[in-house]
């Protein structure tokens, strides 16, 4: 999807760069070697300026997962931001692929996709999903020091999750991923603080943020041996 560069900054901690021409790619993840695991992120293309390292990647405004146990790691170790969320099975019918998520009870997402229609912009969508330069997932790791009102930190920086990482040599090599292109969709559904008291300014900001068009969508099925140990911060 294409948005307004303006909206985006001001989501993005700072030192961020967006880019002059904004996408977000909403992404829907299920481990079928993890079968309790399920994941929704919203990303977008970014490049951060440290102190030694200017790193471009894809920012991951946040995570949804439907378990406590990788949402603890994932934040406490990884420096993901990750929240919880029911989140649907995939289910399709009639060439539609669709899921929703909710929380409290209160459903603020549908995700759906139709593999039997093309990409609205094919080139334009696998720019965005098949970026060269994009170096891996970037996320703002931040702990609030207990007391004093919560208003400082323990810990806050940005960390990598690298799109390349060596491979043990005793590992067989993986097939290539199988892509199907495709056009997608998203409705929100906007919470009030009773609604989601702790997450309705999340699906109130995200939801806020105007699309210009959508570039379509795709499913992709791999494998692959990321087990997140080279997860490093950013100098």
């Amino acid at each position: 999807m294409k948005l307004p560069r303006q909206r985006w900054s001001g989501a993005c901690p700072k030192d961020f760069l967006c880019a002059a021409r904004i996408s977000s790619s909403p992404t829907r993840c299920t481990g079928t070697c993890l079968g309790w695991l399920d994941v929704t992120t919203f990303n977008v293309p970014v490049t951060y300026c440290g102190q030694k390292e200017t790193i471009c990647g894809q920012y991951q405004l946040a995570i949804w997962e439907n378990h406590a146990d990788p949402i603890l790691c994932g934040r406490e170790q990884l420096g993901y931001s990750k929240v919880f969320a029911d989140i649907e099975d995939m289910h399709t019918l009639h060439g539609i692929a669709s899921a929703s998520l909710s929380s409290w009870g209160f459903r603020f997402l549908d995700l759906r996709f139709d593999t039997a229609a093309q990409p609205e912009d094919p080139k334009g969508l696998r720019a965005v999903l098949l970026d060269p330069e994009n170096e891996g997932l970037l996320h703002y790791k931040y702990i609030p020091h207990t007391g004093d009102g919560f208003t400082a930190a323990d810990t806050a920086y940005v960390t990598l999750t690298p799109k390349s990482f060596p491979i043990p040599a005793e590992a067989p090599p993986l097939p290539p991923p199988s892509r199907t292109w495709c056009t997608g969709g998203l409705s929100w559904y906007i919470p009030a603080w009773e609604d989601m008291p702790t997450q309705y300014h999340i699906v109130q900001g995200l939801a806020a943020m105007p699309i210009r068009r959508v570039l379509g969508a795709g499913i992709v099925h791999m494998q692959h041996y990321n087990d997140v140990f080279h997860q490093h911060p950013v100098q």
